[in-house]
């Protein structure tokens, strides 16, 4: 997959599932993550000296919403 820089989490396309709601997404049928940058996971490895620990890793993407056809 795409990627921006080595740091960065891959590109994905992801294909959604209705709920039968009918709010403003309802009509979505694909959700595309482009542009990412950062997003990796720590280069330290989970280890009991890191049990209860948060690693906050930053990225930023765009996200494109793909909605069926309106007939």
């Amino acid at each position: 997959m795409p990627r921006d820089a080595d740091d960065a989490i891959p590109w994905l396309l992801l294909h959604t599932r209705t709920t039968g709601g009918s709010g403003r997404l309802a009509g979505i049928t694909s959700v595309q993550r482009i542009r990412t940058h950062g997003g990796t996971a720590p280069a330290e490895s989970c280890n009991e000296a890191t049990i209860g620990r948060i690693a906050r890793v930053p990225y930023s993407a765009d996200y494109i919403f793909f909605e069926r056809e309106q007939s």
